[in-house]
């Protein structure tokens, strides 16, 4: 079968492809550009962002067609992470590529992923008939020899990251009219592909590497991060921080193996040298550690061995975090919360017009496990005046600003004012007033919602100053109703949100396990810092 999806630029099909969609002139093109940049004296992120845009981006040019041959990819992969590691040789490249600021430096991911993007985006703009991906799916399902094409390298790439092919319950793209709890799952769509990639990195890494054993369901890649941010580290500290985290740090057990000497700790003289002995029991470290330690937060163990006990399975080997079954099943319940919207009701535009103040609040926004959201909007009479609940989905503030607007454009009566504190609502308001498509955005499944009302005038946003005094906000002619009326619209939000939270006590342990996460993590990284100094090693 061939049916042509014309946004994609090439057929969908299911038959036998006689080349690669890649060719070896892109792929040396890439390999050169990547040489070049790994002799760049510049940062990792700075190397990290130059691969990605000069090096993946250029041998990958068109992997949503299809992918290059399993020998290609790991060329470009190799080559990708000498670019950005001086210390490459024995690293664990899914841990260093997971661990770069730049999605899209990874080859694979960008070939694994890239296809499934590209179809969702053509199923949810309606280029992409769903009939079409059904029919590719059961040619490839009955073995219609080796397909191509971007619907076939779509279906192998779900089937690889184990999402099946049945593409519609997660994106949000049915047939049958959208309700809300359909909806949402669309903004969730990116999440979930990202999700099961590195579920399948870390599994494949787990497998090979018994030290990421703790981490084969999952890992906790933003509390893994938090120090490998500008600045949090010294520059060298980092560096060194990346090294413990990609396994590549070279002990003297691990030296034995091919440069015939024995394991003893040289430093110390004191034992086999493995990373237990050199991170946390060697004397010759004592010191550093200690210094380490200081810059702790106040709530971690001032204690190595005090330290040592409180860390969870693997960090002490690998400062690396697995995921928590508990939390991972809390942030979906709060995703799949019911927003409480005002019910849908008859639009008479003969009523007056009416105000209504809205906000959305975040609480614990860094982190990714405990942040909640909620909505609030405050109308300009006493009857029903205050609404508010959950949100539903991703748990930012930007969603929660906009399920507030949307919750307003369901209240009856005629020309609706929205009076919000985002600028983001506000000014995406004005652009599809003023005709833009609200397709391509984040979050289009609440625009969907609410452009119709703002397309037809009946709805209109304004924006306020939000958080002033009543000295502040006559100096800046804001009026005391509106001062008032987004008052009581944020407080409601942060009392929605509040009501999402997990327990104190459960707030309290994650808390906890991050500060000794962190602590284990400047412990360890300047350790590390230190051997290199004492042998003189080249740095990280």
């Amino acid at each position: 079968m061939g049916n042509a999806v014309r946004d994609l630029g090439v057929a969908a099909a299911a038959g036998k492809s006689r080349r690669s969609p890649i060719s070896s002139m892109r792929i040396a093109l890439a390999c050169g550009r990547f040489g070049r940049i790994a002799r760049i004296p510049a940062s990792f992120s700075w190397r990290c962002l130059l691969g990605s845009a000069a090096g993946t981006s250029a041998g990958l040019y068109g992997a949503a067609c299809g992918r290059p041959t399993a020998r290609d990819l790991e060329v470009l992969r190799r080559a990708a992470h000498k670019a950005v590691c001086r210390r490459g040789r024995r690293q664990a490249a899914e841990m260093v590529f997971m661990l770069s600021p730049v999605a899209k430096l990874d080859p694979k991911a960008v070939v694994m992923l890239a296809p499934v993007v590209t179809a969702v985006r053509a199923l949810r703009g309606g280029t992409l008939p769903l009939d079409t991906w059904r029919g590719v799916a059961d040619a490839v399902s009955a073995g219609a020899g080796r397909c191509f094409g971007p619907v076939a390298a779509a279906l192998r790439s779900m089937q690889e990251l184990g999402l099946g092919r049945d593409i519609e319950t997660w994106t949000g793209v049915l047939e049958a009219p959208r309700c809300w709890q359909q909806a949402a799952r669309s903004c969730r769509s990116q999440a979930v592909l990202v999700r099961a990639w590195h579920c399948a990195e870390v599994k494949r890494l787990a497998g090979r590497r018994p030290a990421f054993a703790h981490i084969a369901g999952g890992m906790e890649v933003w509390a893994t991060k938090r120090l490998l941010k500008p600045g949090a580290l010294d520059a060298d500290v980092q560096g060194c921080l990346r090294t413990v985290l990609a396994d590549g740090v070279v002990t003297e057990k691990l030296a034995a193996k091919w440069n015939g000497r024995g394991a003893d700790c040289p430093h110390c003289r004191h034992g086999l040298e493995d990373h237990e002995h050199r991170f946390w029991l060697c004397t010759a470290w004592h010191s550093a550690r200690c210094r380490a330690l200081e810059y702790s937060v106040p709530a971690a163990p001032r204690s190595t061995r005090n330290l040592w006990r409180h860390l969870p399975d693997g960090v002490a080997r690998t400062v690396t975090l697995a995921v928590s079954p508990e939390l991972e099943a809390l942030q979906l319940q709060a995703e799949c919360e019911d927003p409480v919207l005002p019910p849908q009701q008859f639009v008479d535009m003969s009523s007056r017009a009416r105000t209504v103040w809205t906000d959305g609040a975040c609480l614990r926004p860094a982190d990714p496990f405990l942040r909640r959201a909620g909505w609030a909007l405050r109308l300009d009479d006493g009857q029903d005046a205050n609404w508010g609940g959950p949100v539903q989905g991703a748990q930012t503030v930007q969603r929660a600003e906009l399920t507030a607007a949307v919750a307003a454009s369901r209240l009856a009566g005629g020309p609706l004012e929205i009076v919000s504190d985002s600028e983001f609502v506000v000014l995406r308001c004005a652009q599809i007033a003023a005709g833009a498509n609200e397709g391509e955005w984040d979050h289009d499944d609440l625009w969907k919602l609410l452009a119709p009302h703002i397309r037809s005038r009946r709805v209109r946003a304004r924006w306020i100053v939000a958080h002033l005094s009543p000295t502040k906000a006559r100096a800046r002619g804001l009026s005391e109703r509106d001062r008032l009326g987004n008052a009581a619209a944020d407080s409601n939000a942060g009392a929605a949100a509040t009501c999402g939270l997990p327990g104190p006590a459960r707030v309290s342990a994650r808390q906890r396990q991050l500060d000794c996460l962190d602590a284990a993590q400047r412990l360890m990284a300047t350790v590390e810092l230190e051997v290199m100094k004492a042998t003189g090693e080249q740095g990280p």
